[in-house]
């Protein structure tokens, strides 16, 4: 079965972006995640896969997060260490309108309409995820 962000992602990003989201989003599968610590909306996680680890920290206030890989910073994809922490928090992909949809013009995978449609399905995924909580 396929996740809601995964058919979001198909309608924003172009074809060869969209695989390399999809890859990250099926190899998040394979880590653990582990909450190290948690002050106010900050909370901070270490992703692992054997020896392979990363720190993932994530905004609950503004529903952000940032990954000691940065993939999304230097690639404009999330990586699959946020997406795990996502998923676990059951906020998957509700986070950081502006620069996400900002990095997809930036790097040409996107279009107005492209930008106006993530703008509403991040809206309304933000709306989805304060009612649930």
């Amino acid at each position: 079965m396929k996740e809601p962000v995964e058919e979001q992602c198909r309608r924003l990003y172009t074809l060869t972006v969209f695989r390399i989201f999809q890859n990250e989003l099926v190899q998040s599968y394979n880590y653990l995640c582990l909450k190290t610590h948690e002050e106010g909306a900050v909370s901070r996680f270490w992703v692992r896969k054997e020896s392979e680890k990363h720190a993932v920290t994530f905004s609950a206030s503004n529903l952000s997060s940032s990954c000691s890989c940065q993939m999304f910073e230097h690639e404009g994809v999330l990586c699959r260490h946020i997406l795990k922490v996502s998923r676990d928090l059951k906020a998957l992909m509700v986070w950081s309108l502006r620069e996400a949809a900002s990095k997809y013009i930036e790097f040409g995978t996107s279009s107005l309409e492209k930008y106006k449609l993530a703008y509403e399905i991040m809206r309304e995924g933000g709306k989805k995820l304060c009612c649930q909580r």
